[in-house]
């Protein structure tokens, strides 16, 4: 059962990271800029927009997967 209830933990702190992500923080963000001629904005750009709302999505699979497999094995305890 600390298993099940590790990766539910595990998936509720994805989901708070992503929404902690969701917080702007300003345009000081040090590593957008150019490297050998290639500008990196727009992929740093498209990746801070998306990792937050990736890392929500899975962790609430991951939490809900985890509740489903929790309320399986409950009813099993109480039979053995």
């Amino acid at each position: 059962m600390c298993g099940t209830v590790g990766k539910m933990v595990f998936g509720l702190a994805l989901v708070f990271a992503g929404l902690w992500l969701l917080v702007p923080f300003g345009k000081d963000v040090p590593f957008i800029g150019s490297f050998s001629g290639i500008s990196w904005e727009p992929f740093v750009t498209v990746f801070l927009g998306a990792l937050p709302v990736f890392l929500i999505l899975i962790g609430i699979l991951i939490a809900w997967i985890e509740w489903e497999e929790y309320k399986i094995e409950k009813p099993r305890k109480k039979k053995r």
